[in-house]
């Protein structure tokens, strides 16, 4: 999951200056069931509940995309998120959710591309310069497609987020391309368990490098359990969590 920290500045790739950790969620495998969830509704309902006492009022359901994987519809997203909220509400919590997805680049991304298929964006409650979607690829390479699928979605007035950017191999072997694609308008969301190492030391390296020089628009943590959350609690109590927040 990670927490919108967007500049207000309408550049295509803006510069991170301000953050609002404790107040939304916007990538988050909540829904039970799809895409990378938990289980069950009442294992969803319980880490909400966590979320909740840690002060976040919104979260943004985005369920993995991959073809062949995980295939859920638009209309299921929506359905189960339906499904959570009113469960939400019947135990008082008041946290609204929202619905979008992670899409991993791949041939069935580039179809749905191709075909103007349905996507779920988010970003409509946050001062951005158009919606966004939520990306990934492959940790090794950088995908051949990759300008197109940017294309097609700058096409349809979408701004790609790329989710954690410092785990990728292809761009901790060059750095540069890390400028080379925010310049061409592409945003990057950290995942916060990177700051403990958790993905190995290049990984927490290059994430630190990138909240040094500003890259980072978005932070994340993929909260399913207890364990989860004491690694999101000191990741945000890090120096770096803390440079984050100033």
């Amino acid at each position: 999951m990670s927490f919108s920290f967007l500049t207000r500045s309408r550049r295509p790739a803006p510069r991170s200056t301000s953050l609002s950790v404790n107040t939304t969620d916007i990538h988050c495998h909540i829904l039970p069931g799809l895409g990378g969830g938990p289980e069950t509704l009442d294992q969803s309902v319980s880490i909400v509940r966590q979320l909740s006492r840690l002060g976040f009022k919104r979260i943004v359901a985005t369920p993995h995309i991959m073809h062949r994987f995980y295939g859920a519809t638009p209309e299921q997203i929506r359905t189960a998120a339906h499904t959570l909220q009113h469960r939400l509400l019947d135990e008082g919590l008041m946290v609204y959710i929202d619905t979008a997805a992670q899409y991993y680049i791949d041939d069935g991304f580039l179809t749905m591309l191709d075909n103007r298929s349905e996507l779920l964006p988010f970003g409509t409650y946050i001062d951005a310069p158009r919606s966004l979607v939520l990306i990934e690829t492959s940790l090794i390479s950088f995908p051949d497609t990759w300008y197109d699928v940017t294309d097609m979605l700058n096409a349809r007035g979408l701004m790609p987020v790329l989710a954690h950017p410092e785990r990728y191999i292809y761009l901790q072997n060059n750095r540069d391309w890390v400028r080379l694609l925010r310049n061409r308008g592409t945003l990057f969301k950290l995942d916060m368990s990177s700051l403990l190492g958790r993905h190995g030391q290049t990984a927490r390296q290059m994430a630190e490098w990138m909240i040094e020089q500003g890259h980072i628009s978005f932070i994340g943590a993929d909260v399913l359990n207890e364990q989860h959350l004491r690694m999101l609690r000191e990741a945000l109590a890090s120096p770096f969590g803390q440079r984050l927040r100033k």
